[in-house]
């Protein structure tokens, strides 16, 4: 799935969703280009490139170091990103602040999802915050006589196996 993203004061952006037959929990990555370099992160790792335009040979990419908390220990038990996720949040109550990744940011994500999904059953643009707010796919399922869908597992990779499954693909 590919999606166009327009949003306020002129930034876009494109989100490349791809099913490969192998699950690959460390694929997941995002760049953002801007007019003073590019940020790149995948599994954990951030890089920087000083200019907006790439060729090899040219300016490299410097990887960045990830800010941790003082008082991590990576001895520990927990992971640098779930304690980094676990700090903020006792920062943002300290402070009496929304969390980073509040319910408020997730509500956002969830209805640009949602707007993927509408844009594609529809075949136009959906401006958000959607008038309709239901789920889009069982929407159109319904308006399609379809109904509703059946069960399924909620373990991805179970899931992963069942939809293949149900679209008569060989197993992930």
């Amino acid at each position: 799935m590919t999606a166009a993203l327009a949003f306020e004061c002129g930034f876009s952006g494109v989100l490349l969703q791809h099913r490969f037959p192998v699950m690959d929990s460390t694929a997941y990555m995002i760049e953002i280009y801007g007019t003073e370099g590019r940020l790149y992160w995948k599994s954990g790792a951030p890089w920087f490139l000083s200019t907006p335009h790439y060729a090899p040979g040219q300016a490299a990419w410097q990887p960045l170091a990830p800010i941790v908390p003082e008082h991590y220990d990576p001895a520990g038990p927990a992971s640098v990103e779930d304690y980094q996720f676990a700090d903020e949040y006792v920062q943002a109550l300290d402070e009496g602040r929304a969390h980073e990744c509040s319910g408020d940011a997730g509500r956002h994500v969830l209805e640009i999802l949602m707007g993927i999904f509408e844009s594609g059953a529809r075949g136009r643009r959906v401006d958000l915050p959607q008038a309709e707010r239901d789920h889009p796919l069982l929407r159109w399922r319904e308006e399609h006589g379809l109904g509703l869908p059946g069960p399924m597992p909620r373990p991805y990779a179970e899931w992963l196996a069942a939809e293949d499954s149900r679209l008569g693909r060989s197993a992930s």
